[in-house]
């Protein structure tokens, strides 16, 4: 069953209904998704990974940070990532690989494409290859930021003077099983409008995927889309996603930093 709660810190201006929870909600989903049409975008990318195990002390820095950045192009149709090309070049020799992907819009699995030469040479001191955990996380708040909702979800909204916003927050079980782990996705309309200006996703503080001896434990993972309204459209100006796996005696952090520079309408 999904309940839906409405409660304000303090009166809401004129014309401004935190309780009309199916607009707020609506909105929130229909931002997320995407701008309608096709839409032409380009950017930067930077994404930051480190790496902990107790025997690579004596040859690097436990929390030394492996910074990758470069740019980023892609076409959205209706919502739909059709093309996600990105050039990040190796950071040296060091194998750490995670496929950059948006958490905005929708994208069909082996979409995004890194157009930089690969590392020649494995990292030794690098983990394994196999999955880390950050797939599962990441397509797991991607699922959230995406608008999906559980039979047993729960909602409210409130209007936050100290934010001049209607704050909508939507904790969303994994399942509907009564112990399910809680997503939660905070949006943010300033001024009330119908315009979201930001869109934050807390996966539950540990979650556990595979089994053992591969199975993989994720911790902290989030993911933040800022917005802006650009003529009769919102789209993204930034978005980020962070997470940390511990992987077959591995411990790895990575951060994804997406910037939106330039939209244009496909054939404008």
């Amino acid at each position: 069953m999904l309940v839906l709660l409405a409660a304000g810190m303090a009166a809401a201006p004129d014309g401004v209904d935190p309780d009309d929870l199916d607009r707020w909600q609506g909105l929130a989903t229909r931002v997320t998704n995407g701008p309608a049409g096709c839409w032409t975008f380009t950017g930067d990318v930077r994404t930051t990974a480190t790496i902990r195990q107790k025997s690579l002390s004596f040859r690097r820095a436990a929390d030394a940070p492996i910074v990758r950045e470069g740019t980023w192009e892609g076409t959205l149709e209706d919502g739909t990532w059709t093309r996600f090309d990105y050039t990040l070049p190796p950071n040296g020799s060091v194998s750490i690989e995670a496929s950059v992907q948006p958490i905005y819009g929708t994208m069909p699995p082996g979409m995004a494409k890194n157009l930089a030469d690969p590392p020649t040479t494995p990292d030794a001191d690098g983990p394994p290859e196999g999955d880390d955990g950050r797939q599962e996380g990441l397509n797991l708040m991607r699922k959230a930021m995406d608008g999906w909702m559980t039979s047993t979800g729960i909602a409210h909204a409130q209007w936050r003077d100290d934010l001049g916003a209607i704050e909508l927050v939507e904790q969303i079980p994994t399942t509907d099983s009564p112990n399910a782990d809680v997503v939660t996705r905070t949006t943010i309309f300033p001024g009330g409008r119908d315009a979201p200006s930001r869109v934050s996703v807390n996966l539950p503080s540990h979650t556990t995927f595979g089994t053992w001896p591969t199975r993989v434990h994720v911790y902290d993972t989030q993911g933040h889309l800022v917005q802006q309204a650009v003529e009769d459209a919102v789209l993204p100006a930034a978005e980020t996603w962070s997470t940390v796996s511990v992987f077959l005696g591995f411990t790895i952090g990575y951060d994804q930093r997406l910037d939106y520079r330039t939209a244009t309408r496909c054939g404008g």
